[in-house]
């Protein structure tokens, strides 16, 4: 095999590998998520604030961006006792962290679930079936999309389809 084809074929099974890892991941992340749904109670709370910060660039996750985090502070009931907690939600816009704040204005209700195990661990946005399951149907799809490239690149490369079955005699 030529050092060309070599390549090829690496290139080809690093494509491979990357998908299956997104592919991995989306199971991983979409089975949390389930979890959460089929475990954590949900429940009515009130907002009582909400903090709008950030908007410095984040390099490390959206170049050349910024990030704003809104930060919605709750208060619910959990049988006897009355907890506060607090959910992040991140946006790389201004407009949309201050629609998530006037959406979740102090004094207005909504459903949240929360961890019976640590009552300071909620999630917002639950009842929102396709946001809440939004990362993993995006790695699912990445993956998929990077799996099919990569298979094309492996069958489709110059040394003959490296997964074809040899001639039958």
């Amino acid at each position: 095999m030529s050092k060309k084809n070599r390549v090829e074929t690496l290139v080809g099974m690093i494509l491979l590998a990357f998908g299956l890892l997104l592919v991995a991941d989306a199971f991983w992340t979409g089975n949390r998520q389930y979890t959460i749904l089929r475990t954590w109670p949900a429940v009515q709370a009130e907002v009582i604030g909400t903090d709008i910060g950030g908007g410095a660039r984040d390099f490390s996750r959206r170049p050349f961006g910024r990030t704003y985090h809104t930060k919605i502070n709750v208060r619910f009931s959990a049988g006897r006792d009355v907890f506060t907690a607090s959910a992040i939600d991140e946006s790389g816009n201004h407009e949309a962290a201050s629609l998530t704040a006037r959406v979740y204005a102090a004094g207005t209700r909504h459903s949240i679930r929360y961890n019976p195990g640590n009552p300071n661990a909620i999630r917002i946005h639950s009842d929102d079936l396709i946001g809440f399951f939004s990362t993993p149907l995006w790695f699912g799809a990445m993956g998929v999309a990077v799996l099919f490239f990569g298979l094309t690149w492996l069958w489709l490369s110059p040394q003959g389809a490296a997964f074809t079955p040899p001639a039958a005699d």
